[in-house]
């Protein structure tokens, strides 16, 4: 992998990173810690999440269907997201 790729890549994570940090204020969970208690989530793996690290395709539907939106949509809040950052 040329590291121009994974530079992408890690920006795309922060990114994913970003949008699960925002739905979970949208649901008006302050903390990720009770977000994930309370979806029995793990609490580390979804601070982790948060900040951009992988995460399963597995666990991308798990939270889409906590904030009942589909992979589509997810997928589309963060196309959007990566694109309002390049215009600026």
């Amino acid at each position: 992998m040329k590291i121009q790729e994974f530079a992408f890549q890690a920006e795309q994570l922060k990114e994913i990173g970003i949008i699960l940090r925002t739905l979970r204020l949208k649901k008006g969970y302050s903390s990720a810690e009770t977000f994930s208690y309370d979806f029995d989530l793990n609490r580390t793996n979804y601070w982790r999440w948060e900040n951009g690290q992988n995460m399963t395709v597995k666990n991308i539907y798990r939270i889409c269907e906590i904030h009942e939106i589909s992979p589509k949509d997810f997928f589309e809040l963060v196309e959007k997201r990566v694109q309002r950052k390049e215009k600026s």
